[in-house]
């Protein structure tokens, strides 16, 4: 029961992953400012190179946080799985088996 309730919270850290991702680039071209944007004014510069880097700097904190939700994605699905084995090592002891299945994982 555990583990495929972390099954689906791992499901949804990777499909929230997928929307965030596809979202931001579907919106990210809404920052980009044109370098008259502020026509002829002296500032002019500043301001559009402030936007460029907001810009940046959102891409790249939008883009760490899809790299989490992934990692936290595959790092539930793997917690998952242990559980799971402990789950069938403890059915089968229970059952009266006697050695627990080897998977591999430490």
């Amino acid at each position: 029961m555990v583990a495929e309730e972390l099954v689906r919270l791992s499901r949804a850290l990777l499909d929230t992953s997928v929307s965030v991702a596809g979202d931001w680039s579907g919106s990210c071209a809404g920052l980009d400012v044109p370098a008259s944007a502020a026509g002829d004014t002296p500032q002019g510069p500043v301001l559009t190179a402030a936007a460029v880097r907001l810009a940046e700097a959102a891409d790249l904190a939008v883009g760490r946080l899809v790299a989490v939700l992934q990692e936290d994605a595959d790092d539930v699905a793997r917690v998952a799985f242990d559980v799971s084995v402990v789950d069938d090592d403890t059915a089968r002891r229970m059952a009266g088996a006697t050695e627990p299945r080897r998977t591999g994982v430490a």
